[in-house]
Order: C-alpha cells, then sequence, then structure tokens
C-alpha cells in the first residue's frame, strides 16, 4: 500500500523570545506562528512552521490556521510515494501564501523522508 496523507493540521506555536528584536519600528518579544502537521497512512509525522510577522506578512495566525484546514481537505488521500507530486498539489492549495506553502511542504518532507 502506497503511503498517504491521512491529516493536515494547524497548531498555535505562541512562544515567547528569550531575545526579543527589533524590526522596522517594532520590538518583538513573542511570537505567535503556525505549527503545520502532516501525518502519514503508515504512522510517520512530519512538522513544518509558518512565521507570523504582521505587517511583514499579510496573513495573521487565525487566518493561517483557517487556511490549514482548507489544505487538510485538499491534501487528505494525496499519495507521497511520489513527494514531488504532493508538493505540486501542496501549492495549489496553499493560495499562493508563501509562508503556508513553505510550512506544509516541510511538513510533507519531514514526514516522507
Amino acid at each position: 500500500m502506497k503511503p498517504r496523507i491521512s491529516a493536515v493540521r494547524g497548531h498555535r506555536l505562541d512562544a515567547p523570545l528569550k531575545r526579543p528584536f527589533t524590526i522596522a519600528n517594532a520590538a518583538v518579544d513573542t511570537v505567535n506562528n503556525v505549527a503545520i502537521e502532516c501525518c502519514l497512512s503508515t504512522g510517520e509525522t512530519g512538522w513544518g512552521e509558518a512565521p507570523v510577522l504582521r505587517p511583514i506578512t499579510v496573513f495573521g495566525q487565525n487566518e493561517l490556521l483557517e487556511r490549514v484546514n482548507e489544505c487538510h481537505d485538499a491534501l487528505v488521500g494525496v499519495s507521497v510515494s511520489s513527494w514531488e507530486h504532493a508538493l505540486e498539489i501542496a501549492n495549489e492549495v496553499t493560495g499562493g501564501i508563501p509562508t503556508l506553502r513553505c510550512a506544509l511542504e516541510e511538513a510533507i518532507l519531514d514526514a516522507i523522508l
């Protein structure tokens, strides 16, 4: 049986930084990112992380979490025996959000490699 994606989940990743940093005119002392979990039918799990740093990134944490749910619906059942095909589908379903696409690719590759 070929391994397939069985679930894609988004999780809040809220954490204080040990050392705040300044970007433009704002100090950042916590991150409110999105961790993406990709589960395979064979039991492997991979993780990716989508950064959220508004106004640098367009989408906030809640919006990314909503998009991850949409990705779940499109990716469940997709075979990962050809990882290139799985990444093509991930690119299509992320709706042109680079941070989400990269995090989803990272989670898929982490699960299969």
